[in-house]
């Protein structure tokens, strides 16, 4: 489940940060947002996390991100619960589903997801970024639907960069 994809490249001497937002529920509209994308001609894809998490083909959506050259992954939430198998705050359906999901998927995914960081910096043409899920103390805080400036300085009052990609 892709939450938040950002792509950006490098046209006419600018970076153009593109960030199209959509709850995705399965393997047709991941591939649908991926799939367009002409490869050769992006710097960089991010990912703010959740690849997992909400549709029937996890398993696939994390091979295709994983055959992305130039691929920028986070863990988000549903990624956490995976690899600390922790599904105490959840609803007993909710729970259920997540112990199927993560039964489908493979070794290589499991490893991929392993190998995810919570936060990434890194530099693109002079500009610095940071791409997290969202912001964490010892766990996500809580989500702000819309927040306002000010509370967007709180939340990422640690992240120095000139550009946060955050998703959840």
């Amino acid at each position: 489940a892709i939450k938040a994809l950002a792509i950006w490249a490098k046209q006419h001497g600018e970076v153009t940060v593109v960030a199209p937002k959509a709850e995705q529920s399965g393997k047709s509209q991941a591939i649908e947002i991926i799939k367009p994308i002409e490869i050769e001609k992006v710097d960089c894809i991010c990912c703010a996390g959740d690849i997992i998490g909400i549709g029937p083909y996890p398993d696939e959506i994390v091979q295709r991100m994983m055959q992305i050259p130039n691929l920028k992954c986070v863990l988000g939430n549903h990624e956490l619960y995976f690899l600390n198998k922790s599904y105490d705050s959840m609803r007993e359906e909710e729970c259920e589903f997540h112990k199927w999901e993560h039964a489908q998927l493979s070794k290589k995914s499991e490893q991929f997801i392993a190998k995810l960081p919570k936060r990434l910096d890194f530099e693109v043409y002079g500009i610095t970024i940071s791409l997290l899920h969202y912001a964490f103390t010892e766990e996500y805080l809580p989500m702000i639907q819309q927040p306002t400036f000010e509370q967007l300085e709180q939340l990422f009052h640690d992240v120095n960069s000139q550009i946060i990609i955050y998703g959840h």
